[in-house]
């Protein structure tokens, strides 16, 4: 089954696999018969147009095989070019034979389509004959089961007629075949801008790349259909949104709206909860020492601001030191429980949450030293 000397192998994998591209691979080698001769039509044109009308018509992608040695060797057999198309563990379903031959000063050009699911399955069932004779009659066989539609025969002389046959081999030819398994129209697009911190980018679970902080990402080569992009900061739940992608289409997803995470969450959550408990502490230190004051005796070692002992003190003057020396409990616990509570409230409300809060850590740590210098002048005494 030789197809002359030139032959472009064309092997396009079946639609439904997923990646960071989601291009299905078109495997394009070519071998020329113009040795030492000047060419009326180069093979690189053709696969040039090749290339570009499958990208921009189809979900499919243009790649060489390989091993041009074993293409070579192998020659026109389209079993074995079909095997070096889709070698063991690789996925693909259309192999696309275009035959290039000289002709009177013209080149002769003509296609065939194999649907490579159709010739494994026959070549699983009989194993590839020995001899000539057999041979041929399993490539009969094989070519009226996989060879599912072929390009007429053209006579061309340039370049540009060349490049005219390739886009109707697209159109008339591989059209047809192609809108049967769904691999026919072109892939979409989607743009994810708006967010403000660096972000993972899931495309229907799938891991496709980066969103830096402020610069907007485009997913080129989308397969069309209902998919589910989320963005994610590192550590934080994925944010999702449902799309329904048309082919040749962007699809525009602004997430500035969104609050994905801050860059400062764990510093934020820490000094949040910090907050929360100085002022619970604060609390504690104010009911304790006001019980402790109540029930204090004469010659409890309590001492008036004079420092003169033998007299029950008024809560504010319980002192951490003796002869009412040291820190004012009471007053001290005031100031940590207002200075806590205030630093909450500020980071849950007031802050931005991309920024540390900084205004509100020193508004509360202020606020501890106001309230402590107020309680103790309330009371007539004077903070040590």
């Amino acid at each position: 089954m030789l197809l002359g000397p030139l032959i472009a192998v064309i092997a396009a994998a079946a639609p439904g696999d997923t990646g960071l591209s989601e291009r299905d691979v078109v495997r394009i080698h070519v071998r020329s018969p113009y040795k030492g001769q000047s060419a009326p039509v180069t093979s690189r044109s053709l696969i040039d147009v090749l290339e570009r009308g499958l990208r921009q018509k189809t979900i499919l992608a243009a790649r060489a095989i390989d091993d041009t040695a074993q293409v070579a060797e192998v020659g026109g057999d389209i079993i074995a070019l079909m095997k070096l198309a889709r070698p063991a563990g690789e996925t693909g379903r259309y192999l696309l034979v275009v035959s290039m031959l000289p002709a009177n000063g013209k080149t002769r050009i003509s296609a065939i389509v194999v649907d490579m699911d159709k010739g494994f399955e026959l070549l699983a069932r009989e194993e590839r004959a020995p001899d000539a004779e057999a041979r041929a009659e399993q490539d009969a066989r094989f070519q009226e089961v996989a060879v599912v539609a072929r390009a007429p025969a053209a006579e061309v002389m340039s370049d540009d007629e060349a490049a005219i046959y390739a886009e109707q081999l697209i159109d008339e030819t591989l059209r047809p075949v192609l809108e049967q398994s769904r691999a026919w129209g072109p892939m979409g697009a989607i743009a994810v801008s708006g967010t403000r911190e660096d972000v993972e980018i899931r495309l229907d679970g799938a891991a496709v790349g980066i969103a830096r902080s402020g610069m907007p990402v485009r997913l080129f080569d989308v397969r069309p259909g209902d998919r589910t992009l989320s963005v994610a900061a590192a550590g934080q739940p994925p944010v999702e949104r449902a799309v329904h992608v048309a082919g040749g289409e962007t699809i525009e997803l602004d997430f500035s709206g969104v609050a994905l995470a801050s860059r400062h969450e764990r510093f934020r959550a820490i000094a949040l909860w910090s907050a929360v408990g100085v002022a619970a502490a604060g609390a504690g230190i104010v009911i304790s020492g006001a019980i402790a004051a109540g029930n204090a005796e004469p010659n409890d070692s309590c001492f008036t601001s004079e420092g003169q002992p033998g007299m029950t003190c008024p809560p504010t003057w319980l002192h951490t030191g003796s002869n009412g020396a040291g820190v004012a409990i009471v007053p001290l616990g005031l100031g940590l429980a207002l200075g806590g509570a205030l630093t909450a409230l500020g980071i849950v409300t007031v802050e931005d949450d991309d920024e540390i809060p900084w205004v509100s850590m020193m508004v509360g740590t202020g606020l501890v030293f106001a309230a402590y210098g107020v309680a103790v002048a309330a009371e007539g005494g004077n903070p040590p």
